[in-house]
């Protein structure tokens, strides 16, 4: 089980602003992840942040850092 604590996660990816409020929480498991190449589960728990900038067209976002953006972090990379 993991959470993040990276603050930057909470900075909304259309306008760069830091959220500052919850919107939900879901509990996501990224694929493709192994230890000593053997498969393992993560099982992240995640925050969808409410942007607080009124004119940003997003609304809403769910947390990420680079290494956990979609496509990052698989074997190979």
């Amino acid at each position: 089980h993991v959470f993040t604590d990276d603050e930057t996660a909470r900075g909304c990816p259309a306008c760069g602003v830091l959220a500052t409020r919850v919107k939900e929480c879901a509990l996501t498991s990224p694929r493709d992840l192994c230890a000593g190449g053997e498969p393992i589960t993560l099982l992240w728990h995640k925050r969808r942040w409410v942007c607080r900038e009124r004119l940003c067209s997003r609304g809403s976002f769910t947390e990420q850092t680079p290494r956990s953006a979609p496509g990052c972090g698989r074997p190979g990379d």
